[in-house]
């Protein structure tokens, strides 16, 4: 009789940690969005501030994206730098800098190098096909080919911000600050 207690125990026991453990992953399931329902968000306006490396120079960036395609990028650090903005509208870039304005060749160097980086690869992650969208941890990352070359996205699961953008091909990384979608 104690013996049958003691199975029946324990089948309830395993019952209602299974039933926990699924409950719980239901409700995980619910409450986050698949990955590539966040990779597509990418989409979005936004705005932030961002610590850009390119090769040897680094800088710190005020980064408005305004439609898919189009960003502007001000200059904030380096001091020498401060206030040089970039305009990128998917195909021409303009540089402001102490009131000159200059529209740059497509195949700059310096045009290739920052705003259609960072341009490119964020609409190209945000398209639904071409990429690989896993998730790791708290993170989504996605990782792909953009017209500047392959690039690695890390997105906050949570909220869908851009933590990191790097290209390796270019020695080049952007670490996002203060990132805060545009409705």
């Amino acid at each position: 009789m104690k013996e049958m207690k003691n199975k029946t125990f324990i089948i309830w026991g395993v019952i209602l940690v299974v039933a926990i453990v699924g409950l719980t992953v239901l409700a995980f399931q619910k409450g986050s969005s698949p990955p590539h329902q966040i990779s597509t968000n990418l989409s979005k306006p936004f705005d932030a501030k961002a610590t850009v490396k390119m090769k040897d120079l680094v800088m710190v960036c005020d980064i408005n994206k305004s439609a898919v395609g189009a960003c502007t990028i001000k200059i904030q650090e380096p001091k020498q730098l401060k206030d040089m903005e970039f305009q990128y509208d998917g195909k021409d870039i303009k540089v402001s800098y102490k009131g000159l304005s200059v529209k740059l060749d497509e195949n700059s160097k310096l045009a290739s190098s920052l705003a259609a980086v960072i341009v490119n690869s964020i609409d190209t992650a945000a398209s639904p096909s071409g990429v690989d969208v896993k998730m790791v941890g708290k993170t989504v990352q996605i990782t792909g080919k953009s017209d500047s070359g392959n690039f690695k996205i890390v997105l906050d699961k949570a909220s869908g911000s851009i933590m990191t953008l790097t290209l390796p091909q270019l020695d080049f990384e952007c670490n996002f600050d203060d990132f805060i979608f545009k409705k």
